[in-house]
Protein backbone atom coordinates (compact mmCIF):
# COMPACT_ATOMS: atom_id res chain seq x y z
CA UNK A 1 0.00 0.00 0.00
CA UNK A 2 2.42 2.62 1.26
CA UNK A 3 4.86 1.61 -2.57
CA UNK A 4 1.52 2.58 -4.27
CA UNK A 5 1.25 5.70 -2.54
CA UNK A 6 4.38 6.81 -2.93
CA UNK A 7 4.53 5.85 -6.79
CA UNK A 8 1.08 8.13 -7.25
CA UNK A 9 3.09 10.79 -5.38
CA UNK A 10 6.04 10.49 -7.60
CA UNK A 11 3.85 10.41 -10.70
CA UNK A 12 2.41 13.72 -9.65
CA UNK A 13 5.71 15.17 -9.18
CA UNK A 14 6.55 14.17 -12.70
CA UNK A 15 3.69 15.90 -14.20
CA UNK A 16 4.23 19.13 -13.26
CA UNK A 17 8.41 18.73 -14.25
CA UNK A 18 6.66 17.69 -17.64
CA UNK A 19 5.08 20.66 -18.77
CA UNK A 20 7.97 22.73 -17.78
CA UNK A 21 10.46 24.17 -20.88
CA UNK A 22 13.78 20.62 -20.49
CA UNK A 23 16.16 22.07 -17.72
CA UNK A 24 13.72 23.78 -15.41
CA UNK A 25 12.72 20.58 -13.68
CA UNK A 26 15.22 20.52 -11.38
CA UNK A 27 16.19 24.19 -10.73
CA UNK A 28 14.99 25.95 -7.85
CA UNK A 29 13.29 29.20 -9.13
CA UNK A 30 11.44 30.98 -6.28
CA UNK A 31 11.08 34.56 -7.94
CA UNK A 32 10.77 35.07 -11.43
CA UNK A 33 10.59 39.16 -12.96
CA UNK A 34 9.26 39.17 -16.22
CA UNK A 35 10.19 43.06 -18.47
CA UNK A 36 6.52 44.65 -19.49
CA UNK A 37 6.18 47.01 -22.27
CA UNK A 38 2.32 46.71 -22.17
CA UNK A 39 3.11 45.08 -25.61
CA UNK A 40 1.32 41.45 -27.50
CA UNK A 41 4.95 40.12 -27.09
CA UNK A 42 5.68 41.25 -23.33
CA UNK A 43 1.78 39.91 -22.41
CA UNK A 44 3.13 36.71 -24.24
CA UNK A 45 6.67 36.20 -22.33
CA UNK A 46 3.78 36.87 -18.77
CA UNK A 47 1.55 34.06 -19.81
CA UNK A 48 5.09 31.74 -20.35
CA UNK A 49 6.09 32.60 -16.75
CA UNK A 50 2.78 31.88 -15.29
CA UNK A 51 3.07 28.07 -15.91
CA UNK A 52 6.61 28.13 -14.22
CA UNK A 53 5.46 30.10 -11.48
CA UNK A 54 2.90 27.72 -10.74
CA UNK A 55 5.18 24.70 -11.03
CA UNK A 56 7.60 26.23 -8.49
CA UNK A 57 5.52 28.11 -5.87
CA UNK A 58 7.31 30.93 -7.39
CA UNK A 59 6.40 35.03 -7.40
CA UNK A 60 6.28 37.00 -10.46
CA UNK A 61 7.72 40.62 -10.53
CA UNK A 62 7.10 42.78 -13.25
CA UNK A 63 8.73 45.82 -14.38
CA UNK A 64 8.30 48.51 -16.43
CA UNK A 65 11.18 50.51 -17.78
CA UNK A 66 10.46 54.24 -19.02
CA UNK A 67 12.86 55.09 -21.83
CA UNK A 68 10.98 57.92 -22.75
CA UNK A 69 13.70 60.83 -23.54
CA UNK A 70 11.51 63.83 -22.93
CA UNK A 71 14.60 66.52 -23.52
CA UNK A 72 13.95 65.40 -27.21
CA UNK A 73 10.27 65.83 -27.18
CA UNK A 74 10.68 69.38 -25.91
CA UNK A 75 12.52 70.59 -29.26
CA UNK A 76 9.42 69.93 -30.83
CA UNK A 77 7.67 73.50 -29.21
CA UNK A 78 7.11 74.82 -25.70
CA UNK A 79 5.95 71.84 -23.85
CA UNK A 80 6.16 71.58 -19.87
CA UNK A 81 8.22 68.58 -19.61
CA UNK A 82 8.26 67.96 -15.92
CA UNK A 83 4.40 68.00 -16.08
CA UNK A 84 4.62 65.36 -18.94
CA UNK A 85 7.08 63.32 -17.40
CA UNK A 86 5.08 63.47 -13.79
CA UNK A 87 1.85 62.21 -16.24
CA UNK A 88 3.46 59.90 -18.15
CA UNK A 89 5.52 58.10 -14.86
CA UNK A 90 2.06 57.86 -12.62
CA UNK A 91 -0.23 56.30 -15.99
CA UNK A 92 2.89 53.98 -16.57
CA UNK A 93 3.42 53.37 -12.60
CA UNK A 94 -0.59 52.79 -12.32
CA UNK A 95 -0.76 50.29 -15.22
CA UNK A 96 2.28 48.02 -13.85
CA UNK A 97 0.67 48.18 -10.47
CA UNK A 98 -2.77 47.08 -11.88
CA UNK A 99 -0.76 44.37 -13.72
CA UNK A 100 0.78 43.22 -10.36
CA UNK A 101 -2.56 43.18 -8.55
CA UNK A 102 -4.40 40.64 -11.39
CA UNK A 103 -1.67 38.38 -11.06
CA UNK A 104 -2.04 38.57 -7.08
CA UNK A 105 -5.98 38.07 -7.95
CA UNK A 106 -4.68 35.16 -9.66
CA UNK A 107 -2.91 33.87 -7.13
CA UNK A 108 0.77 34.81 -7.64
CA UNK A 109 2.70 36.78 -5.59
CA UNK A 110 3.54 40.08 -7.43
CA UNK A 111 4.94 43.37 -7.12
CA UNK A 112 4.71 45.79 -9.91
CA UNK A 113 8.30 47.69 -10.30
CA UNK A 114 8.73 51.25 -12.26
CA UNK A 115 11.47 53.00 -13.08
CA UNK A 116 13.36 55.19 -15.11
CA UNK A 117 16.01 54.59 -17.70
CA UNK A 118 17.58 52.16 -20.34
CA UNK A 119 15.54 49.05 -20.43
CA UNK A 120 18.16 46.76 -20.31
CA UNK A 121 19.79 48.55 -17.75
CA UNK A 122 16.92 48.75 -15.38
CA UNK A 123 15.77 45.39 -15.36
CA UNK A 124 19.55 43.56 -14.72
CA UNK A 125 19.72 45.81 -11.67
CA UNK A 126 16.43 45.02 -10.26
CA UNK A 127 16.81 41.45 -11.02
CA UNK A 128 19.96 41.33 -8.89
CA UNK A 129 18.69 43.65 -6.23
CA UNK A 130 15.71 41.37 -5.71
CA UNK A 131 17.77 38.40 -5.92
CA UNK A 132 15.50 36.93 -9.27
CA UNK A 133 16.62 33.07 -9.69
CA UNK A 134 14.91 33.81 -13.79
CA UNK A 135 13.92 36.55 -16.14
CA UNK A 136 11.60 35.63 -18.60
CA UNK A 137 11.62 38.43 -21.80
CA UNK A 138 10.03 38.66 -24.77
CA UNK A 139 12.00 39.52 -28.21
CA UNK A 140 10.25 42.00 -30.27
CA UNK A 141 11.48 39.62 -33.21
CA UNK A 142 13.86 42.85 -34.85
CA UNK A 143 16.01 41.71 -37.52
CA UNK A 144 18.22 43.29 -40.05
CA UNK A 145 18.92 47.12 -40.03
CA UNK A 146 15.98 47.29 -37.53
CA UNK A 147 17.71 45.45 -34.83
CA UNK A 148 21.05 47.23 -35.92
CA UNK A 149 19.45 50.64 -35.15
CA UNK A 150 17.36 50.09 -32.12
CA UNK A 151 19.62 47.06 -30.59
CA UNK A 152 17.83 44.16 -28.58
CA UNK A 153 17.10 44.56 -24.83
CA UNK A 154 16.58 40.67 -24.86
CA UNK A 155 19.93 40.28 -26.19
CA UNK A 156 21.59 42.87 -23.61
CA UNK A 157 19.59 41.56 -20.59
CA UNK A 158 20.70 38.16 -21.78
CA UNK A 159 24.58 39.26 -21.67
CA UNK A 160 24.35 41.42 -18.60
CA UNK A 161 21.92 39.51 -16.03
CA UNK A 162 23.01 37.86 -12.96
CA UNK A 163 20.62 34.55 -13.48
CA UNK A 164 19.45 32.76 -16.24
CA UNK A 165 17.15 34.24 -18.86
CA UNK A 166 14.29 32.66 -20.71
CA UNK A 167 13.72 34.64 -24.01
CA UNK A 168 10.19 34.24 -25.57
CA UNK A 169 10.06 34.80 -29.25
CA UNK A 170 6.81 36.20 -30.82
CA UNK A 171 4.66 33.64 -32.55
CA UNK A 172 5.10 34.07 -36.06
CA UNK A 173 2.39 31.11 -37.15
CA UNK A 174 -0.64 33.95 -37.19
Amino acid sequence: MKAKQANTKKKSSNTSAKKLPRGLSRARIKRILVPIDFSSFSEAALAYAQPIATAFNARIDVVYADETNYGEIATFGPIDVELLRAQYSDESSKKIKELAKALRDSGFKSTGIHRSGRAHHVITEVAKETNVDLIVIATHGHSGLEHLLMGSTAENVVRHASCPVLSVRPNTNG
